[in-house]
């Protein structure tokens, strides 16, 4: 469905659009409150239903989304009753995110998008608390969603173990399409972060440096066994990785009345009809997520003035934005910093982002990463792996929070042009000779050199064991 309807955007054509259209009406006809009760086993196509929908203003296709939806959770039950189908609530009752993570991240597609078509605000309350519980109590640091790997599931609030995570790369594409719909309906800059973290952790690990290899799973440690491959048997994620890659240039901004809002920053010629004012034409020139400074050249603009949204994210503190030789300074963090003016052919904006390395603390409850931190600089998620620590067991290094942070180049690595360096610690009696359990005696803390990588960049070299969350160096 969605690529007949990508098919006929992009041609006029109807080739595609008319087998998927012939089999739209087929599903309608057997399925349906005059026809037989079902809904399906992995939820998919509601999102088509409604897309075929937006494409044809055919209201069938809309209500078949609806009687889809509205199926689960029925007595008796059309999919088993149980929560890894979401079979076991009716959907306007479900605000826990359980059972199989990608199944859960399309039906809260599905009930956005419904919500925003009828107005249902039965579908619309489900979507935001099903988000509130997957992405405050379930989420993963890199954006990756589902614990467990029975059932490829979410776990308990908070059940986020790091060598054992399931993490499927299409839940991290899935919860991305998810707060995508959230951002539209909303403005709400939380869910445009929210995938710009998916995006640059997640998703970009799910596939090599080179193109060639896939992950379906993206545990945060390793001891060097865990490794992309070719492909799989189930092929959802390399087809997935894909298409979301190539329609990222639609996510990149969108248009409200006399307004456009940016919510990804990337080297782009971004040329849009901005409701209620017209054509909008201009360049954006960046190196993000390396480096924070966006450029923003206006190329045309319409002859009325214009409200242009630029997201700040929440670890931006200290940004500024410049207009022309107007600078605000220090703008609010975690929101959309907005100027409205009648811009014009030749206008510069700047906006300015401050890069830091930062120390990220899990909730206390997150129990397999009490003491530890993890490296974040910018929205991308670094780690440690063997290739860099030669001689040093990974699991024996240790960050000291007082140290700061370089920004180095690194070789191997295509496509990755820094790492992070720093001043840590190893600590002894952590070798294969240690005994199993000992009395507690002060930590043998040893100076040692840290380096970190992008946590999508992890096993792209020789095996190796590797690692997100790493202790702080206590004092005794």
């Amino acid at each position: 469905y969605q690529a007949a309807i990508a098919h006929h955007r992009a041609t006029g054509r109807r080739t595609l659009l008319d087998v998927s259209i012939r089999l739209a009406d087929h599903i309608c006809t057997t399925f349906g409150p005059t026809a037989r009760r079902g809904t399906d086993g992995h939820q998919e196509i509601e999102l088509a239903m409604v897309e075929l929908f937006r494409e044809t203003r055919d209201r069938r296709y809309l209500d078949e989304a609806v009687f889809l939806l509205e199926m689960r959770g029925q007595q008796p039950p059309v999919v088993g009753g149980s929560p890894y189908h979401q079979d076991h609530l009716p959907v306007r009752e479900q605000a826990e995110a359980v059972g199989h993570a990608v199944r859960l991240t399309y039906l809260a597609c599905a009930l956005a998008d419904v919500a925003m078509e009828t107005g249902d605000k039965g579908f619309g309350v489900a979507a935001h608390a099903l988000w509130a519980s997957a992405f405050e109590r379930k989420a993963y640091v890199t954006g990756g969603l589902g614990a467990r790997w029975q059932g490829e599931a979410f776990g308990e609030d908070y059940e986020l173990p790091n060598d054992t995570a399931y993490a499927e790369t299409c839940a991290a594409i899935g919860g991305f399409m998810w707060s995508w719909r959230l951002l539209i309906e909303t403005g709400e800059a939380r869910f445009a972060e929210a995938m710009e973290t998916a995006l640059y952790n997640g998703i970009l690990a799910g596939v090599s440096l080179d193109g060639e290899a896939y992950f379906y799973q993206n545990p945060l440690s390793d001891r060097g066994r865990h490794r992309r491959q070719p492909w799989f048997g189930t092929a959802c994620c390399p087809p997935n990785i894909a298409r979301l890659l190539m329609s990222l240039p639609g996510y990149l901004a969108s248009g409200s009345d006399k307004a456009l809002h940016l919510h990804t920053y990337a080297s782009a010629l971004i040329d849009v009809i901005v409701p209620g004012a017209g054509r909008l034409h201009f360049a954006v020139e960046t190196a993000y997520p390396w480096d924070g400074t966006v450029t923003i050249d206006v190329l045309d603009a319409p002859d009325v003035p214009v409200t242009l949204h630029l997201r700040i994210p929440s670890w931006a503190e200290g940004s500024s934005v410049a207009v022309g030789a107007q600078v605000a300074e220090d703008v609010s963090v975690g929101a959309y910093w907005a100027v409205t003016r009648r811009f014009a052919s030749g206008d510069r904006i700047v906006l300015d982002l401050p890069m830091r390395t930062r120390l990220i603390e899990a909730h206390p409850r997150v129990a397999s990463n009490a003491g530890r931190v993890a490296l974040v600089r910018g929205p991308v998620v670094h780690c440690v792996e063997a290739a860099d620590h030669p001689g040093v067991e990974v699991s024996s290094l240790a960050i000291d929070p007082q140290a700061g942070w370089d920004v180095k180049s690194i070789e191997g690595l295509p496509g990755c042009p820094h790492a992070l360096v720093g001043v840590g610690a190893t600590r002894g009696g952590s070798g294969p000779t240690a005994p199993l359990h000992h009395t507690r005696a002060p930590k043998d803390w040893r100076a040692a050199m840290v380096t970190a990588v992008p946590y999508f960049a992890w096993a792209n070299r020789e095996a190796g064991a590797m690692a997100v969350w790493l202790p702080v160096m206590q004092p005794d």
